[in-house]
Formats: C-alpha cells, structure tokens, sequence
C-alpha cells in the first residue's frame, strides 16, 4: 500500500528524512542498548558495595557532573549546529575550526571548575548537612566531577562533529567506548572492593578513553574535517558565544531542575532517602534514551535545512520527527508505570515501594521532558536557544517553588508531584512559544504531541498495572505488564493516527534499499 499523500497545504517532507532520521537513531540505539544493560548489571552490586550512605555519595557525584556538564557555553552544541551547518557548504576546515574551539573552551572551564570546586566544597558540605566519612568522600566527588567535565567534554565534541558529518555510526562508537570502558574499570574495582575513590577513577578513566577513540574515529572516519589553530579557532568564538551562551544558561537550568529533587530531598528528609529517587532516576534515564536518540539526529537536519532557508521542510521535520518520538515515550511510560513494582522487584531481588514510585513519577515527568525536547531540537538547529532559555528557566522555577512546597510536607511523592507538574507546563509553554516564533499552527502542537500521546499513556499504564498485578511471579509480571500496557497504547496511537502503519512499511523499504 503507498503511503497516505499528505493534508492540503502541509509542507513536504525533505526527501530521504525520515530515513536518515530512523538510520542515525538506530545506529545511536545500537551502543546504548549494550551500555544500558551493562549499567542495570552493575547497580545492585554498587547499592550492595558502596551502602546507602556511600551509594548517596555517588548520586551526588552525578549531580555535580550534570551540572559541570551543563555549565560548558553550550561547546559540543556548537560543534554540532555549526559543523552540520558547514557540511551543507562541504566546509570542512570550518567544522574543525568550530570543534576545535570546543576543545579549547573544555580545558580553559575545567581549570575553572576545579578551582571552584575547591573554594566552594566546604560551604557546600555544610548546607548539605555531610558529615564523618561521607563528607571526605563526598569531597573527592566534587574534585573527580571536575576532571569527568573536561574528558567528557572532549569526547562529546569529537562525537558531535562526526554527528554534524552524518557519521552516526562512528559517533556510536564514541559513546559506546565511554560507557563500556566506565564499565569495565568499575567492574575492576567491585571485584577488588576498592571502595567509592576507584569507582570515581573508573569513571574518570572511561572517559579518557572516549576521547582517545573519539580522535582517531574523527580523522578515519571525515577526511575532508580539519582540526584547526588556536588562533583560526578564536575567529569563531563571537558566533559561538551568540549561540551558546542562551544554550549554556538552558541547559544549567535544565540540569538543576532535573537535580533539585534529590537536593530538597537530602536537605529536608535525609540522605538515605535519596536512594529510591536515584534508582528510579536510573531506569528511567537509561530507558528514555531511546525515546530521546530521535532528537539528537533532529538537531543537525534541522540545522542543515535552516542553513538552506528550507522552511517547509523545516516544520515537517517537526511534524514527523515529533510523531514518532512521543509515540515511542508514549509506549514507554505506559509500560514503565504499568511494570515498577514488578521491575524493581525482579531487579533488586526485592520489592521496594518507594523506588517503584519514584519510577512512575520521573517516567511522567520524563515524558514531558521528551515532548518539550522535540521542539528544543528544532530550536537549536534553528539556532533559536533563546527560547530554550526561557523554557528551561519555567521549568527550575515551578519545581523548585512546588518541591519547597511539598517535598516537606509529602517526602518522596513531593519531589516527583514538583517534577511531574514543572515538566508538563513548560512543555506545553515551549510547544506554543516556538509555533508562534515560526508562524505554525498551535492547535496541531498541542493535540499532536501531548493530548493523543497522553491518551494512551494513561489507557496503556491502567491496562498494563491490572494486569501485572494477577501474577506473583515478578519477572512474568513485569514481562506481561509492560507488554500489555505498551499494547494497549500503540493500539491508540494507531487509532488515532498519530503512528501510520503506511509510512513505518514506506521507512523500512527504502531503509532496506539503501
């Protein structure tokens, strides 16, 4: 059957982009599911080795790497928006001179950080409450967060210039090597039982290895990229401040606002108490990466058509990419609130009712994060990282009013109740924003990507959790539950055509004749 022609007067779709949009999602799925796994593996046995206090320390020390990680101007962004940019003019010593700015800026900011680090540890211990052997430890985190900023750093800009070069596949290969290598040293050091400063060197080390595997990929894999000059790269530090200084500011909110949960909860309730939130932030993290591998394929199509004032097409990537990136978090929250209890359960090898809570609450949050992500996506490769500023700052605020609010008063629930609502107003406030900057349509923002998704999240996790429950046997609930809620979702998605069945046949055909 040929695909259903599309409604009078909407735009065409770029020719091959959807795909090229489900190749380089594919190929950046590929390694993380391999790394996903690796890490659900060695989670129990760091809550088993390091305990609750030491397991509250290493929650912390991705806390402080998040948000090292968010204050870099925005540099493997630029690498990203302007080397796909550049690509679209076969400029290639342009591209290095951008990704060799990011480099620079890397290792100028991890001095930086780690000064402060240093200055600011103490206060920061004391108004977190750490005391004893935990403080000491938690004091090596802040420096260990530090030194992962500048080597993360390097390999996420060698990854996104091989993303700008539509060399996903090698990209892949970049992350794959951080992660496997990360995993690898901290599996050394679990089996030497050397304690929470290994496990930070371990991290730290896989980096380093990244950014090794990065370079050489980089020079194999793009012949016509060209690393450039300090000097000719200082030429574009103008450009990439415009640029990434609204960026920088975004993403600094966004990962506060992701990580101020787990700070009230520390400071108001206890340390231990994070635990629960941290493992469900875990699972949800490592499972909505697939829902989210889509949008970062979007950022660099999207700059390439931006470069080439193809406006029409530019919306109907957002019209397409958008479908089928809600579609896949829509059957993914359905099938991780449907499933918690049992998932938890057969993971830790006991039931814990505070971490399947924790999970249900991020994995609604997280789906309004990927809803407002589809519209980040085009805002970058539009170069519009204004109004992702302004989206991210909503976010901070409503959560950190509502966790002051409630986190006292409700505890863990507080934290993901403050979540669950910041996430969704500012998503339904980006999707309006970015239709009125671009002249779309409103009606089609709002019902495409929330109300019909949403729909079938919550027909999917009903489905699913009454299910799941008439099984005491977890790994067969946890099997039947997630299926039947993820089931029950896509069938509404179908209904509703938010997922076409005509387009997926026309997408693998040419995916096979390519």
């Amino acid at each position: 059957m040929p695909p259903a022609p599309p409604p009078a007067g909407a735009p065409l779709p770029a020719p091959g982009m959807g795909t090229r949009l489900a190749r380089n999602s594919l190929h950046s799925a590929s390694g993380r599911v391999v790394a996903m796994l690796a890490w659900l593996v060695l989670t129990p046995p760091l809550v088993h080795t390091l305990g609750p206090e030491g397991f509250g320390v290493w929650s912390l020390f991705y806390a402080l790497s998040g948000w090292l990680g968010a204050m870099d101007m925005g540099f493997s962004q630029v690498a990203l928006r302007f080397g796909a940019a550049a690509r679209s003019r076969d400029a290639g010593r342009e591209s290095g001179e951008y990704a060799t700015l990011a480099v620079l800026g890397y290792v100028a900011l991890g001095v930086v950080w780690l000064a402060l680090v240093l200055l600011l540890s103490e206060p920061a211990l004391d108004l977190l409450r750490i005391s004893g052997e935990a403080r000491v430890l938690t004091a090596r985190a802040f420096v260990a967060g530090a030194f992962v900023f500048t080597a993360s750093g390097i390999a996420n800009t060698t990854s996104a210039a091989l993303q700008a070069w539509d060399r996903f596949d090698l990209a892949n290969g970049v992350t794959l090597t951080a992660s496997l290598s990360q995993v690898a040293f901290l599996a050394w050091a679990l089996l030497s039982h050397a304690g929470l400063t290994a496990c930070l060197a371990a991290v730290t080390a896989g980096w380093v290895v990244a950014v090794a595997a990065g370079v050489l990929l980089l020079a194999r894999g793009v012949p016509a990229f060209r690393w450039a000059s300090p000097a000719a790269a200082s030429k574009r530090l103008a450009a990439s401040l415009r640029y990434g200084l609204p960026l920088q500011a975004a993403n600094a909110m966004g990962v506060a606002h992701q990580q101020v949960g787990k700070l009230l909860i520390v400071r108001m309730v206890s340390l231990a108490g994070v635990v629960p939130y941290e493992l469900g932030l875990r699972v949800c993290a490592a499972c909505f990466t697939f829902a989210q591998l889509a949008l970062v394929a979007v950022v660099p199509e999207a700059s390439v058509l931006h470069a080439r004032d193809q406006r029409e097409q530019l919306e109907a990537l957002h019209r397409r990419a958008g479908r089928f990136v809600t579609a896949a978090a829509a059957v993914l929250t359905a099938s991780l609130v449907a499933a918690a209890p049992a998932l938890f359960t057969a993971w830790l090898g006991h039931a814990d009712a505070a971490a399947a809570l924790a999970l249900r609450g991020l994995a609604v949050a997280a789906y309004a994060g990927v809803v407002g992500g589809v519209s980040g996506a085009i805002a970058r490769g539009a170069g519009r990282t204004g109004i992702e500023l302004e989206w991210s700052a909503i976010g901070l605020v409503l959560h950190t009013l509502l966790g002051l609010v409630l986190v006292p008063r409700m505890g863990l629930a507080g934290a993901l109740v403050a979540i669950a609502i910041a996430n969704s107003v500012a998503a339904v406030w980006f999707a309006l924003r970015l239709a009125h900057v671009l002249g779309w349509r409103a009606g089609r923002i709002l019902w495409e990507p929330f109300a019909v998704p949403a729909l079938a999240v919550v027909a999917g996790a009903w489905a699913g959790a009454r299910l799941a429950a008439l099984f005491t046997g977890p790994w067969l609930a946890l099997v039947v539950g997630g299926a039947a809620a993820a089931a029950v979702a896509l069938a509404l998605l179908f209904a509703f055509r938010h997922v076409r069945a005509e387009e997926l046949v026309s997408l693998a055909r040419r995916g096979a004749a390519a």
